[in-house]
């Protein structure tokens, strides 16, 4: 015990010494961090060509006009196909395979989404709207996030006419079908001598 007394300063410029290290170890972080974020802010990112829109993110700091008039088109493309590919398999008379529709829409819906999440990476509707660039940002984001529901709106539909209507549709087609035979081999026999 007496021996722990004597040298009280024996290890002083050790825990100098690491605390220094420290330190500098926490402030050369710090500073790696505030570096990072000006280079972020003042550097210049380079811009892809405007023709290869498919892969390349539109820059949310300062975006090209041309290239928020293609997504915006994109957009309204990807809304219209949504319409338009739920319409078509409304009207087309089914077969008579049960869950004929349904199989359908689901191969149209998973490359639909695969399209509306490309979209949304590429033009970065969410940040655009976010950076208050303007209430044209924020209608193409709502619009860009309400669209997955509509796509459930359409399921539900197609599955309530895969279950209801389908069977009736399919069966009209098949009585037309034998009915057109018929009438068919009624003007071959009143045709023939």
């Amino acid at each position: 015990m007496a021996s722990e007394s004597k040298h009280p300063h024996e290890f002083r410029r050790y825990r100098q010494g690491l605390t220094l290290l420290y330190f500098a170890i926490v402030a050369a972080g710090g500073l790696l961090l505030i570096l990072s974020i000006v280079w972020q802010l003042v550097a210049p990112h380079p811009r892809p060509p405007p023709g290869d829109l498919e892969g390349a993110q539109i820059s949310a700091h300062d975006p090209d006009e041309e290239e928020l008039l293609a997504c915006h088109d994109d957009l309204f493309e990807l809304l219209g196909r949504l319409g338009a590919e739920a319409g078509s398999l409304l009207s087309a008379p089914p077969r008579g395979e049960a869950g004929e529709v349904g199989t359908a829409w689901n191969e149209v819906s998973r490359e639909w989404l695969k399209q509306h999440k490309r979209l949304g990476v590429r033009c970065r509707f969410e940040e655009l709207a976010l950076a208050q660039r303007g209430a044209t940002f924020e209608r193409m984001a709502e619009v860009h996030r309400e669209l997955p529901a509509q796509l459930d709106y359409y399921e539900n539909l197609l599955e309530q006419f895969d279950d209801v209507q389908a069977g009736q549709l399919a069966q009209m087609r098949e009585a037309l079908e034998r009915s057109r035979e018929s009438l068919k081999r009624r003007h071959r026999a009143a045709s023939s001598p």
